[in-house]
């Protein structure tokens, strides 16, 4: 009993519970979200079929395993322009944890899974996440806004690979493809967009590039710090990045 208390203090003294959580709560809270809208669409068929009423509610889309576009919304994807025009900022939380198709989940899944023992995590990952996902909406706004529906959970999973991937020389190569995936799905899949991905990977790997706050843990002991080269280069892209 006082060993596991001493655990308990310690992966509480360290934060480590509080991110352990934070990297299973992206994976699982976009697959209830989806989850809840399969059944959101199951009923409304149910309805239609049981009840004859006209129902305005459409097929998934497939080989995505995606819902439509009309759930999406309803479910608080981020869409640019019901945010610029109609003044739904809602959209920038609800959107937050939202992956846009199955085959996308399977993929944030992997994600988190493959950094999941391998790096060990600080609280930072939480930091890179959310600024990934604002600066997706951000781009989208500014590049995507013809009606086309975003979910963050892509976005600020591909920030903190590509962060990770740049401090841990280890796991570069699996995390950047694994990013690259990421975002020639979003250019493929028909309720995502492709340049909330490539913006959520480029401010993450100028996050780590910067060098300013740790990525990784300290006790990692292959984990490098980024060069003087790529603290000027990580400058000049966040500066892009946001500007």
């Amino acid at each position: 009993n006082d060993l596991n208390a001493s655990m308990q203090q310690s992966v509480r003294s360290t934060g480590f519970g509080i991110i352990f959580q934070f990297i299973n709560l992206v994976w699982l809270a976009a697959g209830f979200e989806l989850l809840c809208m399969a059944i959101h669409d199951l009923y409304l068929f149910y309805l239609s079929y049981r009840q004859g009423i006209e129902i305005d509610v459409e097929k998934w889309i497939l080989p995505w395993i995606s819902p439509s576009p009309i759930t999406l919304q309803r479910f608080g994807a981020f869409i640019p322009y019901r945010v610029i025009v109609q003044y739904q900022l809602w959209r920038f939380l609800t959107s937050t944890l939202m992956s846009t198709s199955f085959v996308e989940w399977i993929l944030v899944l992997w994600s988190w899974k493959a950094l999941h023992g391998k790096a060990r995590p600080t609280r930072v990952w939480c930091h890179i996440y959310i600024l990934s996902v604002f600066t997706g909406d951000l781009w989208m706004m500014a590049f995507d806004s013809s009606g086309q529906t975003g979910g963050g959970a892509m976005w600020g999973t591909c920030g903190v690979i590509c962060a990770v991937g740049g401090a841990k020389p280890g796991l570069r190569f699996i995390l950047f493809m694994t990013a690259i995936v990421s975002v020639f799905l979003s250019l493929l899949a028909p309720a995502n967009s492709v340049m909330g991905a490539i913006s959520g990977s480029f401010f993450g790997w100028s996050f780590y590039g910067l060098g300013w706050l740790p990525v990784v843990s300290k006790n990692d002991k292959d984990a490098v710090k980024p060069t003087r080269l790529t603290q000027a280069i990580s400058c000049f892209v966040l500066i892009k990045l946001w500007a």
